[in-house]
């Protein structure tokens, strides 16, 4: 399975009022060795954070990217679109994740194991919550989520749906949310939905 990059940060104005200032970052790393594609996008709670996912076809190809001649260029757009610092992690998904990446939108859930709580705990009821929704909804299916390779206690999910208020219609399914709370016991949540550009 190829390793996904996944990036975000909190977008400039200029970057907001015009997001193609970011496209020579777009067409120049979709067209280095290695990158299968990209996709990018705000997210529409604030309509300022940003999430970038590169696939690549491994991490070395990644690290290559760093030699590239206009690598440096790359990076000087890349911090006049961006407030502040960002986090990149690389995520080993379980399964396929380009239904989720390339859906009308993308839920985007970053979790931290809680103390005391296990990445068993945590593949168990994920395993429970997909077997639910991909049944449910099937064409964006499979659920897919996978660890960083960054820190053994912080995991990414993907799932695709038609809008957010699809999503939110299915977890609040008497039948689903206690599921929900389950899952906020073992881990710590951070999620965003995002309708996502992609390229390569």
């Amino acid at each position: 399975m190829p390793i996904v990059e996944i990036t975000s940060w909190e977008a400039t104005d200029a970057y907001i009022a015009d997001p193609s200032i970011f496209k020579p970052v777009v067409e120049g790393i979709t067209k280095s060795d290695g990158c299968i594609g990209m996709h990018s996008g705000l997210a529409e709670e604030d309509r300022k954070r940003f999430h970038n996912f590169i696939v690549w076809e491994t991490l070395e190809h990644h690290k290559a990217l760093t030699s590239q001649p206009s690598f440096a260029e790359w990076l000087k757009i890349i911090q006049s679109v961006k407030v502040g610092e960002s986090k990149t992690y690389h995520v080993d998904f379980v399964k396929d994740f380009t239904p989720a990446l390339t859906a009308p939108t993308t839920e985007i859930l970053r979790m931290t194991l809680n103390e005391g709580k296990t990445k068993e705990d945590l593949y168990n009821i994920l395993s429970t919550m997909a077997t639910k929704i991909d049944a449910g909804n099937a064409k964006y299916a499979p659920v897919t989520w996978g660890p960083t390779l960054e820190d053994s206690n912080t995991f990414y999910l993907t799932i695709g749906w038609d809008s957010t208020k699809a999503h939110i219609d299915f977890v609040s399914d008497p039948g689903f949310s206690p599921l929900v709370g389950t899952l906020r016991e073992i881990a710590t949540l951070e999620m965003f939905h995002s309708s996502l550009s992609s390229s390569g």
